[in-house]
């Protein structure tokens, strides 16, 4: 589970996957290793896209077999689901909760920042308002785990769709390099 863990952390998403279904196969019960299993195969969707239904799938299926050991954990679950498939405004209440319930949960604020960033918006104030949302949130997950690089990313890209350039120069979130796949 750790070295899924710092895998996940680190954006290899393939290698965190396969070393948290390692985890789960140890032990079908263990929530947080299918909780990040779920995520990272949300983020290896094809193509880019913000939405994966083998993963929303994995998390109903997760759900149904009741693989939860109390409410936030029930929570985290739905609330991935609506993430997952790309449903952020049913997403964002439950996350709201969560960081409400557990203020502690770095990956709740992460997927809080994450309802928040990928939001439809009407206009550019209320997508402004959001972004400005999803930083806090996404810092805030990053003081809990500075090694939460997802977090320090949506940083920079919101740094970057607000064209604060000179910002993400001096202010950016250094990521690792990203090697291209062989």
């Amino acid at each position: 589970y750790l070295e899924g863990l710092s895998y996940f952390n680190n954006l290899d998403y393939e290698k965190a996957a396969t070393k948290l279904q390692d985890a789960v196969t140890i032990d079908s019960t263990f929530f947080d290793a299918h909780y990040l299993y779920a995520i990272s195969k949300w983020w290896m969707a094809e193509g880019g896209s913000e939405v994966n239904q083998e993963a929303s799938e994995y998390c109903k299926k997760l759900l149904d077999k009741e693989i939860f050991n109390d409410e936030k954990q029930m929570l985290k679950l739905k609330g991935a689901i609506n993430l997952i498939k790309g449903d952020h405004t049913l997403a964002q209440p439950l996350y709201e909760k969560l960081v409400e319930l557990d203020p502690e949960d770095k990956i709740s604020w992460y997927a809080l920042g994450e309802a928040y960033y990928h939001r439809n918006t009407k206009d550019d104030e209320e997508r402004k308002k959001y972004y400005r949302k999803a930083y806090s949130a996404f810092k805030k997950a990053l003081e809990l785990d500075p090694e939460l690089k997802v977090a320090g990313v949506h940083i920079n890209h919101i740094m970057f769709y607000q064209h604060q350039y000179s910002d993400i120069i001096k202010n950016g979130i250094p990521m690792p390099c990203i090697k291209e796949k062989t």
